[in-house]
């Protein structure tokens, strides 16, 4: 059986160093102006790594492990059928390292299944009209399926503090994430997205999904950004037409899912679009509006 991947080059990784003692300064319960952590909460607090099985994420636990890091407990949402299988496999595997590290681990599972909530269930909406399904998470900026995450998390860790793996070069997500009960250890210790993915390969850990209507393995890093749901509606064309022509088991469930809606995938079309101009090898509107131009000049007769 082959294994097949995409070359994946890390660029402008820089030189890690980790300067990382017991005690973190955990600046998010720092009393405004003092730049003193709250001495009533300092041995209360629960630490809570948040684990996605994302390269920052998974780095963010690997890295607090080794070095010594002091934190509770890691805790993963479950987003079920549309969680990649090389996640769910990384998963599995993050959690039997903590049951050997003797670290709790927890599964949070939403009260409604996605795929229930995008498509089967009924709510009302604000005029007043019943819909019957969110439809694509991540549509026109709508991410429901982010919210819900968010939500369960925050109800399950309360007033714990959330250290969640965002990396440093990622200043829009930090900024929105910025508020109480939440630390990002991995800016702190000025890491990248490309640092955490090269200290997750250099000890072992791959992304491998199989691909049962080629009988290939595909490292999922060397084809997407980020490997959050495999139908999340913020995915690049890039990454789309990567999973057009690497993983099309999972392009057959997106037209599967395409089906039950008239709403298009993207703003640049529906799954069935997208599919007619990732044929031709057409990234983007303009890569289409190439190929038309260059196939037209050559069906003209030449004298």
């Amino acid at each position: 059986m082959a294994i097949f991947a995409l070359t994946v080059t890390v660029i402008g990784t820089s030189k890690m160093q980790f300067y990382i003692t017991e005690t973190i300064p955990y600046t998010c319960f720092m009393e405004r102006g003092t730049g003193e952590m709250d001495e009533e909460r300092r041995g209360t607090v629960r630490k809570v790594i948040q684990l996605s099985g994302g390269k920052d994420s998974l780095a963010l636990l690997l890295i607090s492990i080794e070095k010594g890091c002091k934190f509770d407990e890691a805790v993963y949402f479950d987003v079920g059928e549309w969680e990649f299988q090389a996640v769910r496999r990384n998963i599995e595997k993050a959690k039997k390292l903590c049951e050997e590290k003797g670290i709790q681990f927890t599964t949070i599972h939403p009260p409604i299944e996605f795929p229930t909530l995008a498509w089967e269930r009924e709510y009302i909406q604000r005029n007043g009209d019943k819909k019957k399904g969110y439809e694509w998470c991540g549509w026109h900026g709508c991410r429901w399926g982010t919210t819900q995450k968010t939500a369960q998390l925050d109800k399950y860790c309360g007033d714990n503090l959330q250290i969640i793996g965002i990396a440093k070069d990622e200043p829009e997500r930090l900024e929105k994430g910025s508020g109480n009960n939440k630390a990002y250890w991995l800016a702190e210790w000025g890491l990248t997205e490309a640092d955490c993915l090269k200290y997750c390969y250099d000890r072992g850990w791959k992304w491998l999904e199989y691909e049962p209507l080629t009988g290939e393995w595909i490292e999922l890093y060397s084809i997407l950004d980020r490997v959050s749901c495999w139908c999340c509606g913020n995915k690049n064309l890039k990454e789309l037409y990567n999973i057009y022509r690497f993983l099309p088991s999972y392009w057959k469930k997106l037209e599967e899912y395409q089906r039950k809606t008239d709403k298009p995938f993207k703003h640049s079309g529906s799954i069935f679009e997208l599919a007619q101009r990732f044929k031709f090898g057409c990234i983007t509107k303009l890569d289409l509006k190439k190929f038309r131009k260059e196939a037209d000049t050559d069906a003209k007769p030449t004298e």
